[in-house]
């Protein structure tokens, strides 16, 4: 009997023992078992084996959707005067029913049925333009790309699918780029440093919301990392082409009000600055933390080569200056990001050792 009970207390301890895998995880925490505070850290610090499986099926079925979907324009785009109309929607109409049905079958938060609405949404976008073509609507670009997302907005929501809501971002974005060059810009109703503004404030504000959702359990699939960075990237270029406009003179007309440039100076400290505080401080994040520090970097340089330069253009003592400026800003940049790194890990190890 001691040696039965001896073998199941060994058992025991090494089943205690064995790393937990994610599920087991997840499990937890859907528990309460974890802490929400300690919820980002214990999914940071966890590292599953590579699932090679699962990895070539998630790049087979990216790759085999991109082809499909491609093949599909390109087969429009060669045979478009052969076509007649009734060709055209005909085949359109049929892929775009048959991928519904197909997303709907695997079930649209499938990985596979995903996709399936990926394709759909596609599908849906050439089908308003060969609508466009063929009866000649007259309709703007930006009116069709609204449109675009108005329809594939029910797909986005049920998929809950980040590729797909990222697909759906870009036609959002572009839809109000393209409203601004054919209708706020050239009625004056706004300038060019304005509408940046307003795509900054729409991309930062969608950045929020991401973070907000991230650490809820129903949006799990809005957990990849990989969409902050695409956003806030994007965020930093539009605020930043405010500064690069300003700086270069590109399509500066003096009867504009030159407050906009102020204010875009000023969002983009506010966003550079809140940025470093919130990746270092509140979601540390070395990667978004270089980004901000970075694009601070980005701007001092051409600064510093708009005074250098512009007397000196054809001088090489100037690109001399401008070079030595510019390793100088790029090697303090460095300096601070390895700083701030250090000071976010030295503040996480306190935490964790208060929480002891």
């Amino acid at each position: 009997m001691m040696i039965g009970s001896e073998r199941s207390g060994a058992q025991d301890s090494a089943e205690l023992d064995r790393p937990l895998n994610r599920a087991e995880l997840e499990h937890f925490c859907r528990s309460g078992l974890i802490r929400e505070a300690c919820r980002d850290k214990a999914f940071a610090s966890f590292r599953d084996s590579i699932d090679w499986l699962l990895w070539l099926r998630l790049w087979t079925g990216t790759i085999g959707a991109i082809f499909l979907l491609a093949g599909v324009m390109f087969f429009f785009a060669h045979n478009w005067k052969g076509l007649s109309p009734l060709t055209r929607f005909g085949v359109l109409e049929v892929g775009l029913v048959l991928t519904v049905i197909g997303a709907v079958c695997f079930n649209v938060r499938a990985t596979v049925g995903q996709w399936l609405l990926v394709a759909a949404s596609v599908l849906t976008g050439v089908l308003i333009a060969v609508y466009g073509q063929v009866y000649q609507t007259g309709a703007d670009a930006f009116e069709v790309f609204a449109l675009w997302s108005a329809l594939m907005l029910a797909w986005v929501v049920m998929a809950k699918f980040a590729p797909l809501w990222v697909f759906w971002l870009v036609i959002v974005e572009t839809a109000m780029m393209l409203f601004a060059g054919q209708v706020l810009v050239p009625d004056r109703i706004a300038d060019w440093s304005q509408v940046f503004i307003g795509m900054g404030l729409v991309t930062f504000g969608f950045l929020a919301l991401w973070e907000w959702l991230h650490p809820k359990e129903r949006f799990s699939t809005f957990r990849q990392n990989w969409i902050r960075f695409l956003l806030l990237v994007a965020g930093l270029f539009w605020l930043s082409a405010i500064l690069w406009r300003w700086m270069f003179d590109l399509g500066y007309q003096s009867d504009r009000p030159e407050w906009s440039g102020w204010a875009g100076l000023l969002f983009w400290l506010v966003a550079v600055i809140g940025g470093i505080c919130f990746f270092t401080r509140l979601r540390p994040s070395v990667l978004g933390m270089s980004l901000c520090v970075l694009d601070a970097a980005v701007i001092f340089s051409l600064m510093v080569a708009r005074v250098v330069l512009e007397d000196t253009w054809d001088e090489p003592g100037g690109w001399l200056i401008g070079a030595v400026f510019a390793i100088g800003i790029f090697g303090g940049a460095t300096l601070v990001i390895l700083r701030l790194a250090k000071g976010s890990a030295g503040d996480e190890e306190t935490g964790q050792g208060e929480e002891t």
